[in-house]
């Protein structure tokens, strides 16, 4: 028992430590001297109990860690094929895209790379959990280890039959990699733990706040890995809109070019399509465009809601897209600014000072009789967001609606209780109306929100 209770402790060790050790329990086990049989196992009187537990902790860990390694590599070649199915899946979507072939099979090949990078997901996902539990294990094992090393160096120099060393002078020491127990034991084949166990209070103070400092590094790999697929789902998406969006747009060229092919082959006396079938087909398509993009589009928006939500910062993504969605993003007054800042603002004056005021009054005479009889009509004041001129048609259009919702849904945009024409007539511009101003600049289309 106490043959396979050191050779549990010592299982790491060299050949040449183990002969030594074994020699060592020889004496321990059958000794020579006249020591009472009471004393002759003192040395395994309370330290045997712990060392062995110690022993089958450790051998249980050992055996954990190899079945965790198994797994870690068994994932890691499924990644990697995961991968080389990616890249295949990918070129052949390339060349379905280029072939001008799609349809079917470009969509089969679409939910195959989608498939490929959630199974992708999956297991980096387990990788990092596998990793994990054997970071544990080995944090878990260091301590054991030293604390069996340092019982057995004490129960040896308990029983005499080693010597403590005198710790080394400045300038003499162990050999690198070792440590004084009586025994020289090789630190590589028991592990850094000896070591570690004899270093003294600094070292166990330094291990101590790197297993403080552990579960935060951790948390920041899982951080970056989440932000890493998380631009990719955007980049995809992001992709994948634009696409949809091009291909809406372009609908109504493609239908102005077939049905002017349809009126050529109907002047030259060709057979030609039926123009009911034709329209009705071009029905199907454009619906089937409109479906397309809308599901495109609401999954750009979900998968920048998710980087968003991942710690993202998207704003230089694209120029168009990545506002963060605040209510203070939008219209920058430097655009002003870069747009009057070009301007000869000295020689408009000089011109200004060139015209007499009786060639101005001329001017204001024939404009006036050219203008003719104004009639009366309705008008209504409108904000500059929906002015026409300043907007876009079809999807923009719904983006500003959008966005505009969103100021008003935070009580902003709205206009304050003194009106313009009260500025006119001779009263200040408070800071309220600034601020109005301001945020009605958001509402324009310069950028998708």
């Amino acid at each position: 028992m106490v043959d396979q209770t050191l050779r549990g402790a010592m299982a790491q060790c060299g050949r040449a430590q183990v002969a030594r050790c074994k020699r060592i329990m020889k004496r321990v086990c059958h000794p020579r001297s006249k020591t009472s049989k009471a004393s002759k196992f003192y040395i395994f009187g309370e330290q045997l109990g712990r060392i062995k537990e110690l022993t089958e902790t450790i051998r249980s860990h050992e055996r954990e860690r190899d079945l965790l390694d198994r797994r870690l590599t068994a994932l890691r070649e499924g990644n990697s094929q995961l991968w080389d199915a990616y890249l295949e899946t990918h070129d052949q979507l390339e060349q379905t895209r280029n072939a001008e072939a799609k349809t079917m099979a470009e969509e089969l090949s679409s939910k195959k790379i989608k498939k490929i990078i959630r199974k992708r997901k999956e297991f980096d996902a387990k990788q990092v959990d596998v990793m994990y539990e054997i970071e544990l294990l080995d944090e878990d094992l260091k301590p054991l280890r030293a604390e069996l090393c340092q019982l057995l160096g004490d129960s040896l120099v308990e029983q005499g039959m080693i010597k403590t060393t005198a710790p080394p002078t400045k300038g003499e020491g162990l050999p690198e990699g070792t440590v004084s127990l009586g025994v020289c034991l090789s630190t590589p084949d028991l592990g850094t733990d000896c070591s570690d166990a004899a270093s003294g209070p600094e070292s166990r103070s330094e291990n101590s706040d790197h297993e403080e400092d552990y579960p935060e590094r951790l948390r920041e790999k899982e951080k970056d890995h989440q932000q890493f697929w998380a631009r990719v789902a955007f980049g995809n998406a992001a992709t994948a809109a634009d696409k949809a969006d091009q291909a809406f747009e372009a609908r109504f060229n493609k239908f102005e070019e077939e049905e002017a092919r349809h009126q050529r082959k109907l002047e030259a006396g060709e057979e030609v399509e039926d123009v009911q079938e034709m329209y009705l087909r071009h029905f199907n398509e454009t619906r089937r465009l409109t479906q397309e993009f809308a599901k495109a589009e609401e999954e750009y928006y979900q998968a920048k809601d998710a980087a968003l939500a991942a710690g993202l910062d998207l704003r230089d993504a694209e120029l168009e897209s990545g506002f963060l969605d605040y209510p203070d993003d939008g219209y920058r007054l430097s655009e002003a600014k870069d747009d009057a800042g070009p301007v000869d603002h000295v020689r408009i004056a000089n011109w200004i000072e060139t015209v007499s005021s009786h060639e101005i009054e001329i001017e204001d005479q024939i404009e006036g009789e050219a203008a003719g009889t104004i009639e009366d009509w309705d008008a209504e004041s409108i904000e500059m967001c929906d002015s026409r001129s300043m907007v876009a048609e079809g999807p923009e259009r719904r983006r500003i609606m959008k966005w505009e919702a969103s100021l008003r849904s935070q009580g902003l945009g709205q206009r304050p209780s003194a009106s313009l024409e009260a500025k006119s007539e001779g009263q200040k511009y408070t800071e309220e109306d600034a601020v109005h101003t301001v945020e009605l600049f958001a509402c324009l289309p310069f950028f998708r929100p």
